[in-house]
Parts: C-alpha cells; sequence; structure tokens
C-alpha cells in the first residue's frame, strides 16, 4: 500500500476508533492510550495525524457534519415536487444514521448542546442554520407553486425537522434496530404534509 493510502487509513481507523471511545467514555473521558489501542494502532501513531483527544475529537464532528451536509445537500438538489424534495432530505437523515451510528450519536450530543454551553461548535450551528433555512425554502417553495396549503413556514420546518430529529435519537438510542428506512422516510414527511399543511399536497 502506498504511502498516502497508508497515512489516510490510519487517519480513518482513527477516527472510527475516536468516535467509539468518545460514545462509550465523553469527549473529556477518553483517554489517547485507549482511542490508540481501540484503533490497533501505537499512541505516536495518534499523535503524529492529532494534537490529542480535542484535535481528534473536532475531526470526528467535523467530518461528521461534513457527511451529513453533503447527504442534504443532494437530497435538497433532487427534481420534482416540495414533497418529493421533503422527503428526499428526510432519506439523507436517514441514510447518515444507519451508515455512521456511532458519529451519529456524536452528532445528536453536539446538535442538541444547551446553547449556554461552554465552547459551543460554531460549525454545528452553522450546519443548523443552513438546513433550517434549505428546508424553509422547500416549504415556501412548494406553498408558491400552490403544492402546499398557505402555511407558517417557520412553525412547518420546525415540526418537520422535529419528527426526523426525534427519529434520529431513538436510532442513536438503539443503533442496532433497523427504525430508519425509506418507508418511515415517507411516512414522516407525509405525516407533515398532510397533517400540517393541509390536503391539496
Amino acid at each position: 500500500m502506498p504511502r498516502g493510502d497508508r497515512s489516510s487509513a490510519t487517519r480513518d481507523a482513527l477516527l472510527r476508533a475516536g468516535a467509539k471511545v468518545f460514545v462509550e467514555r465523553g469527549p473529556f473521558g477518553a483517554r489517547v492510550r485507549e482511542i490508540a489501542r481501540e484503533a490497533g494502532l501505537t499512541v505516536p501513531a495518534l499523535y503524529y495525524h492529532f494534537a490529542g483527544t480535542c484535535a481528534l475529537y473536532g475531526e470526528v464532528i467535523q467530518t461528521g457534519r461534513a457527511r451529513f451536509a453533503s447527504l442534504v445537500e443532494t437530497a435538497l438538489a433532487t427534481d420534482g415536487s416540495a414533497r418529493d424534495r421533503l422527503r428526499a432530505v428526510a432519506r439523507s437523515y436517514f441514510e447518515f444514521g444507519r451508515e455512521d451510528p456511532v458519529r451519529l450519536r456524536l452528532l445528536c450530543v453536539e446538535m442538541f448542546r444547551p446553547r449556554e454551553a461552554e465552547e459551543p461548535d460554531a460549525g454545528v450551528a452553522a450546519l443548523r442554520a443552513w438546513l433550517y433555512e434549505s428546508i424553509e425554502g422547500v416549504i415556501a417553495a412548494g406553498i408558491a407553486a400552490g403544492e402546499l396549503a398557505p402555511t407558517d413556514v417557520r412553525v412547518a420546518r420546525r415540526l418537520f425537522v422535529g419528527l426526523l430529529n426525534g427519529l434520529l435519537l431513538e436510532q442513536a438510542d438503539a443503533p442496532d434496530t433497523p427504525l430508519l428506512d425509506a418507508r418511515v422516510a415517507e411516512q414522516a414527511v407525509d405525516v407533515v404534509v398532510r397533517g400540517l399543511v393541509g390536503s391539496r399536497a
């Protein structure tokens, strides 16, 4: 294996191991030696790639945010009605939950951290703001096109995101339970569309 590939594989192994240990011990309870052992690597190998547990934790969260944002961005670019696009967004949430349940749990901790908490993750706050604005845009476009009945866009977004976040928390709490699939995504969207914005959609 070329050196660059080995270095990338080592970094990925540390990110996976770090995520697992951070879930078990918390970001402040995790120890470098424990993470290195979980990854099957040495402590110097960890320090070659990361300054310590805080830097590793930040990278675990950043890569999780980036993957989640990429999935949602692809979903938002879907052609079709507002309902089609909302279903795609719901599927992207659940795809992230299924493919990386450990990192999901850490991202949930950051997403739902009290706003008064010390040193909130600015990247998570920016992701949340972008996500909310994007979903509100889909809902507003659906109303303007006559696909959705007139409603308070912000309330509709809060109910939609609240339902999806609740389902993600359920999945994070029971990662071995296959809760999140395309059928559930469609049902979640239909509940909000029918129950909140009327039967026009």
